[in-house]
């Protein structure tokens, strides 16, 4: 495969930017070349489906920003990245139920992304040129749907997610230059923001099947993060005279949001 068009992610700013960038040349175009193997089987009447795989992928021309890059006032991107190499592997797995009262299913994902940018220039180096993990790398991802339908007209579901948190940069000491507080970051991507999780919860009213009308309409009522977990989108840091380690969480919507819905179909 290969790839004209790359998103570079910053994350170590409060609100994570992204910038797409267009192959030129410049800028070489990703390429990727991947193995799987799969496993995939179905029971005789469908109820049931279960399935496997396992994936192996080189990246060349991989992309990231520069060490120090100025992101938010390069006009020329170009100047602000490098490019090198990468790695990806994993393992996905599906258990699905379809038929009966109780319907859903479960997936889990395992997944790893490394870069290297060995340039040998130093200023193009980053991690001092060794492996690090890509702002999109989270290990662990899990997924679990559960949908209960008493009758024709009634249903409630419940959804569970749950994945490591994304890679962040840290900074490893704080320097006083004249006396300004300077933040000192050494190797990227090797902190990680907390994990995250949540649980939601509907129930659906619909109308009554044996009944037969010319227009459908259905009540959906919904809870979004039941439990109200104030999953972290980022965490970055402040400083001040008072304190050089002020480190602040981001959370968006980090509370229970509940909602009521109307569906009219005509």
């Amino acid at each position: 495969m290969r790839q004209y068009i790359q998103q570079v992610t910053n994350t170590t700013a409060a609100l994570p930017t992204s910038r797409w960038h267009l192959s030129d040349q410049y800028t070489k175009p990703v390429i990727a070349d991947q193995w799987s193997l799969g496993y995939f089987r179905n029971t005789a009447d469908n109820a049931i489906e279960v399935s496997g795989e396992v994936y192996y992928k080189t990246i060349t021309n991989a992309i990231d920003y520069r060490d120090g890059a100025e992101l938010q006032l390069a006009q020329a991107v170009e100047t602000q990245i490098v490019q090198g190499s990468g790695q990806a592997y994993g393992f996905e797995g599906l258990l699905r139920k379809n038929k009966g009262r109780w319907t859903g299913f479960a997936s889990y994902t395992f997944a790893r992304t490394f870069l290297t940018m060995n340039s040998p220039y130093v200023g193009e180096r980053v991690n001092n040129g060794n492996p690090y993990p890509a702002n999109y790398d989270k290990p662990h991802t899990l997924n679990i749907l559960a949908t209960h339908r008493p009758t024709a007209w009634f249903s409630m579901s419940l959804n569970f997610t749950y994945s490591t948190g994304r890679p962040t940069t840290q900074p490893a000491a704080i320097a006083r230059v004249a006396g300004v507080l300077v933040p000192i970051y050494i190797d990227r991507n090797q902190q990680r923001v907390p994990d995250y999780h949540r649980l939601d919860f509907s129930m659906t009213f619909e109308q009554n099947p044996l009944k037969k009308k010319r227009n459908q309409s259905s009540w959906v009522f919904s809870i979004y993060n039941v439990y109200a977990h104030k999953n972290a989108y980022s965490i970055f840091y402040k400083l001040s005279p008072a304190s050089a380690s002020d480190a602040y969480k981001l959370s968006i919507f980090g509370t229970a949001f509940p909602s009521l819905t109307y569906n009219f179909k005509f």
